[in-house]
């Protein structure tokens, strides 16, 4: 879903990176470990505590 290499992700705004791992999590059955953190980070990001990383913005692949 994000290629860190074709786009700026610095353009991609805190919303839209948060709706981007959600998206990931409720609509594609990707798993916290599948990004690479734990399922309190995720729940975390779905509260909107924390900001979605430019690394974990990176690992967010839609699975196949």
């Amino acid at each position: 879903m994000v290629d860190c290499q074709l786009i700026d992700i610095e353009q991609i705004t805190p919303e839209q990176r948060r709706e981007i791992i959600l998206y990931l999590i409720n609509n594609k059955n990707t798993k916290p470990r599948d990004l690479g953190v734990d399922s309190s980070y995720i729940g975390k990001v779905r509260r909107g505590e924390v900001r979605v990383g430019d690394g974990l913005l990176c690992q967010a692949q839609v699975p196949r």
